[in-house]
C-alpha cells in the first residue's frame, strides 16, 4: 500500500505496468464531475472551470494517445502514417496540458524523444518503459556510492565496467 502514500502525504507512486487503466479512469472521473466544477466555478466566481476543461481534453487527448500507442503491432519499424498519428496526438495533449497550468516532467520530452526514433527502434511500449526504470535504479545505486569529490568520474567509470560485464541471460 506505500504506492498510495501516508495519510498526511497521499501521493500515489506507480510504475510502468502499474497505470494501466488509469488514464481512462482519471479522464472518465473527471468528465462526470465538470457540471460540478462548473458549479464550484459559479459561485465562487473563479476561472477554473477553463482549466479544467483544458485538462479534460488532454487527458482525452493522452487515452486516445495511449489506445493508438497499443494498437500499433511490436515491429522493428514503425510505419509513417501511425507515427504522425501519434506526434500529433502527443503534441496536441502536451499543448493542452501546459495551458491548463500542468507542469511537465523531464519523460514528457522522452516521449517525443521515443517518437522520433520510433521508424528505427520501433513502438517504444514494447521496450523503452521498462529499460528505462531498470536503467535509472542501476544509475542510482551506482551515483550513491560515489564519492562527491570523484562523483561524475566515478559514476562514468562504473558504467563503463557496468557496460563491458557479460549479461546474466547470455551465461
Amino acid at each position: 500500500m506505500s504506492m498510495l502514500g501516508t495519510v498526511s502525504k497521499p501521493v500515489l507512486s506507480l510504475k510502468a505496468a502499474e497505470t494501466e487503466g488509469l488514464l481512462e479512469f482519471a479522464c472518465d472521473l473527471l468528465e462526470g464531475n465538470m457540471t460540478r466544477i462548473t458549479e464550484a466555478a459559479k459561485t465562487r466566481n473563479k476561472p477554473f472551470d477553463l482549466e479544467a476543461r483544458l485538462l479534460l481534453a488532454a487527458a482525452k487527448e493522452a487515452v486516445n494517445f495511449e489506445k493508438e500507442l497499443r494498437s500499433v503491432p511490436a515491429k522493428r519499424r514503425m510505419d509513417g502514417k501511425s507515427l504522425d498519428k501519434l506526434v500529433v496526438s502527443y503534441g496536441r495533449f502536451t499543448v493542452l496540458f501546459g495551458r491548463a497550468g500542468g507542469e511537465h516532467q523531464p519523460k514528457s520530452h522522452l516521449m517525443f524523444e521515443c517518437l522520433l526514433h520510433a521508424h528505427k527502434h520501433g513502438n517504444p511500449i514494447h521496450y523503452h518503459t521498462y529499460m528505462d526504470e531498470t536503467l535509472n535504479g542501476v544509475i542510482a545505486s551506482i551515483a550513491r556510492s560515489c564519492h562527491r569529490l570523484t562523483w561524475s568520474d566515478s559514476v562514468f567509470r562504473k558504467i563503463n565496467i557496468l557496460r563491458n560485464l557479460p549479461s546474466r541471460t547470455s551465461r
